[in-house]
């Protein structure tokens, strides 16, 4: 498969800046990168700020979970870089193939990132509540540290790695990075099969296994919500049953449930186009391109949810939150008031020096 020329390229860059100076189009770039500029500071400011509540709250470190969930908000925040380049082919910035495909495949690997942490979420809620009493046998911080290391290492082995040993898998470019209509390549049958494998194994199975696990959960919830119901009814306590999720993990449970939820809705709809592009590779156009844009920008925003669904649902990190927040502006008015007592001791100590140079100056 040749690669896209240079004369493709140039004629591109020369489109777009005669685009750009009409009104229309500047206003659309203008748009589009004042969103991506707000979703990119709402990202570093929401997930730098679980990273480090997750770090500095002893009793979200006390949980291994909690590591998976900084580790997501991680893998979140590093999507800026592909905002940050999305705003630079606005404006001709590195438009280029090599970049272009680059930041496809770091698309591709985050995205793949992104839902195996929450299959691994769903897998350590679906543990903690089938099996309480062995939780803290199965689910231990080395565990967790080396299946998070392999969350990370499998999706860039096989977007980043082994495509580079390949030079003719050139197909994220065309739906993961620079999107018009000149940049989109042809997808030959290495293409199609490397990415159906990584979609299959890397995006549906897991979907597909969390789906499973939160029906079961699903039917232990419905299940204990009948027999506290009839309880109360009869006036009868309920006896412990085995596998009745305690109301805290199942309140956990719901919101990861919204945390998957929000994250198939923002990202199924560009994995689906991009397989209807691989496989019916005539669909290349400008129509194709404003969609998988459109897509690209529901993929940004779901960025940001995750911090404000766990600070509105989960009352642990609400908590940290608020502990945090309250602790750094207490230190920061206790250095204030250092600051001012210093200066308070220096003037003190101004005028006394004043006051003996003065007396000694009137002795002499």
């Amino acid at each position: 498969m040749d690669p896209p020329t240079s004369e493709i390229w140039a004629q591109n860059v020369t489109t777009e800046s005669s685009n750009m100076l009409t009104s229309s189009g500047l206003t659309a770039t203008i748009f589009k990168t004042v969103f991506l500029v707000l979703i990119a500071v709402m990202n570093i400011l929401g997930n730098t700020s679980i990273c480090f509540i997750v770090l500095k709250d002893r009793q979200l470190r006390a949980s291994v979970r909690n590591y998976a969930v900084a580790s997501l908000a991680l893998s979140d925040l590093l999507s800026v870089q592909i905002m940050t380049f999305q705003i630079f082919t606005y404006f001709n910035v590195g438009k280029n193939p090599i970049m272009c495909t680059l930041m496809g495949r770091i698309f591709g690997c985050l995205l793949y990132i992104s839902i195996l942490h929450l299959f691994t979420l769903s897998l350590d809620r679906y543990i903690a509540i089938f099996y309480p009493l062995r939780y803290r046998f199965m689910v231990t911080p080395t565990r967790t540290a080396v299946i998070l290391l392999t969350i990370w290492i499998i999706p860039v082995f096989s977007i980043l790695i082994f495509p580079a040993a390949l030079v003719d898998l050139r197909g994220y470019a065309s739906f993961y990075g620079c999107m018009d209509q000149g940049s989109i390549e042809k997808i030959d049958k290495k293409d199609r099969f490397h990415m159906s494998v990584n979609v299959i194994f890397l995006f549906f199975l897991p979907l597909l296994v969390m789906m499973w696990a939160y029906c079961r959960i699903s039917k232990v919830a419905w299940y204990q919500a009948n027999r506290v119901g009839v309880a109360v009814i009869s006036a009868v306590r309920v006896p412990h049953v085995r596998g009745l999720p305690r109301t805290r993990d199942r309140k956990w449970a719901k919101t990861l449930a919204i945390v998957i939820g929000a994250f198939l809705g923002c990202y199924l709809p560009i994995v689906v186009a991009s397989l209807v592009h691989i496989f019916a590779g005539q669909t290349t156009g400008c129509s194709l391109a404003r969609t998988l844009e459109i897509l690209l920008f529901l993929t940004f925003s779901n960025t940001v949810l995750n911090p404000l669904i766990y600070s509105l649902r989960n009352n642990e990190y609400r908590r940290a939150f608020q502990k945090t927040f309250r602790r750094c502006h207490r230190e920061s008015n206790n250095n204030q008031g250092l600051r001012l007592s210093y200066v308070k001791q220096d003037l003190e100590s101004l005028t006394v020096s004043s006051h003996v140079t003065s007396n000694h100056a009137n002795t002499s």
